[in-house]
């Protein structure tokens, strides 16, 4: 998302509406041995994908900033689990301030 960063609010509007184990093991960053999933995708470029770890491969600063505007519209006055739990992910990587 770094090189496009207009696809962050529909990639926010996937994990908030996604069912929530879906979204827990696609934000998992370490998950125990074993329970760690990868699927092939088969096509023109038979692919393996990991299901896991998407906090590494995100900015977490245009997620968090994304996570905020949605807080604001909704008006939002508690938080709830999905919310939660993408904040959560961003605050476990890294800012990156370069390039904005």
């Amino acid at each position: 998302m770094d090189f496009y960063p207009e696809f962050t609010k529909k990639y926010l509007e996937i994990l908030l509406t996604c069912p929530e184990n879906i979204r827990s093991s696609t934000l998992e960053m370490n998950p125990l041995p074993g329970t760690e999933e990868e699927i092939y995708v088969s096509g023109s470029n038979t692919e393996k994908y990991r299901t896991y770890g998407a906090p590494q491969e995100w900015n977490a600063l245009f997620v968090t900033q994304a996570l905020q505007k949605v807080v604001e519209k909704e008006n939002l006055q508690s938080l709830e689990w999905p919310h939660i739990e993408i904040f959560d992910a961003c605050t476990q990587t890294d800012i990156v301030l370069a390039d904005l």
